[in-house]
């Protein structure tokens, strides 16, 4: 005779159980498991170059030359992970414990990486941690913002379980990016997300944030990288002058000046700073000539920034006596702050 209690628990099952029971049984913690993964991450990578390059492009308007320095910078970052992998050192950690000595060097992976990618640069501010955290002999999930695989109105975020969570869309590097990691990395240690899971289960994991969501999600560990900041540049009176100017143009309107980490205020000696305006101006002609790059107000990273009201800005220091604005364009605007 069988019996039913109608008051059966209808609790929901755990996000990812593959993930947690390969961290509690330390899957992910073997070196040859390691080197194993980043070799396969590196071989898919390698044989989807022109695709990835292709849909850096199409997706985000950056030029040639920036699709290839981002990938050739993805790749280097692998090479050095896998590189500082040494399973004879490994090794020699390992028996210092069995032989009775103190093991000062040995190091320990931390619970599970839970990483969520900023929009600018998807393709390095994905794999540069997945990359670190692979090396660690940690368990990874990235978690896809809707921000991301999200064009104008146009979802097709749906509900999918562990590795498949990244949804097929509109924008082709989502899709790219999604295909090689899911085809590379075992699923037993790595899954994607386009949801966030609950609170508990992020109190177990590190979190790695790159940008600043309105729901920033919370854990004990995390390791945060507030994009939404004011990003400072120095010019001693030391440096070289055009140079410097040069940098500064360079990390202002490439990629189309949406990065967030671009300079928003330079400090600048004053023993140097009418060279470096007139280098400034000579490196920035260009730009506001043509109508390359803008002024990096487009940027959703910055949109939020209360400091990112450049016409009232203007408008101060056109009143100011203690500002002077050197030039202003659509595309970029220096001004002097002598005294604040």
């Amino acid at each position: 005779m069988a019996i039913y209690s109608s008051s059966s628990s209808s609790t929901s099952p755990p996000p990812f159980p593959r993930i947690a029971i390969s961290h509690l049984e330390g899957r992910a913690q073997s070196i040859h498991y390691r080197q194993t993964q980043l070799h396969r991450l590196q071989t898919e990578l390698v044989r989807s170059k022109d695709e990835i390059k292709a849909t850096i492009k199409a997706d985000v308007g950056h030029t040639s030359h920036e699709a290839d320095f981002e990938y050739t910078l993805v790749l280097s970052e692998l090479r050095q992970h896998f590189e500082g992998l040494n399973p004879k050192d490994e090794l020699a950690a390992t028996r210092q414990i069995e032989l009775g000595h103190d093991s000062f060097g040995r190091s320990k992976s931390t619970s599970i990486a839970y990483i969520v990618p900023s929009t600018h640069v998807l393709l390095y501010s994905v794999l540069s941690p997945v990359c670190a955290a692979i090396a660690a002999g940690s368990c990874v999930i990235v978690e896809v913002s809707r921000s991301t695989v999200t064009i104008g109105r146009v979802s097709l975020a749906r509900a999918i379980t562990d590795r498949e969570q990244l949804p097929q869309n509109l924008r082709s590097l989502t899709s790219t990016l999604r295909r090689v990691l899911c085809s590379s990395l075992d699923a037993d240690t790595f899954a994607i997300s386009d949801s966030r899971p609950a609170t508990d289960f992020l109190q177990q994991c590190t979190l790695v944030l790159q940008s600043q969501p309105d729901d920033q999600p919370k854990a004990r560990r995390a390791c945060l990288s507030p994009s939404s900041l004011r990003a400072l540049a120095v010019v001693d009176r030391t440096a070289d002058v055009d140079k410097a100017a040069q940098a500064v143009v360079r990390a202002r309107f490439s990629r189309r000046g949406t990065s967030p980490y671009a300079p928003d205020v330079v400090l600048v000696n004053e023993f140097v700073l009418d060279e470096f305006l007139a280098c400034l101006l000579q490196h920035m002609s260009p730009y506001l000539a043509h109508g390359n790059g803008s002024s990096g107000n487009s940027s959703k990273e910055k949109e939020h920034r209360p400091f990112a009201e450049g016409q009232r800005i203007l408008d101060a220091a056109e009143k100011s006596e203690d500002m002077r604005v050197v030039i202003r364009g659509s595309n970029g605007n220096i001004i002097s702050v002598q005294s604040r």
